[in-house]
């Protein structure tokens, strides 16, 4: 369990009163608009980021079951042609 002193809890609630002031002025400025746009564009490059990570892990298995294949050749002396 991790104690905190009054000091770290006086800081951490100045930077939420902070926080939800700044995010408020946010809101005033832009609208709801701006917080949609900007969540849906994150939205999207999780999603990007998240296939080229599929991407990655399929070739990387692809690479180690040839590896496979190669070493049991190797072991048994079987030919590459079949």
């Amino acid at each position: 369990m991790t104690r905190r002193n009054a000091t770290t809890a006086n800081n951490s609630d100045k930077d939420h009163k902070a926080g939800r002031k700044g995010g408020e002025t946010v809101r005033n400025e832009r609208g709801r608009e701006f917080y949609e746009v900007i969540g849906r564009k994150g939205g999207q490059k999780v999603k990007q980021l998240n296939e080229e990570g599929k991407r990655a892990a399929r070739a990387a298995m692809g690479k180690e079951e040839k590896s496979h294949e190669e070493a049991a050749r190797e072991e048994w002396a079987i030919p590459a042609d079949g």
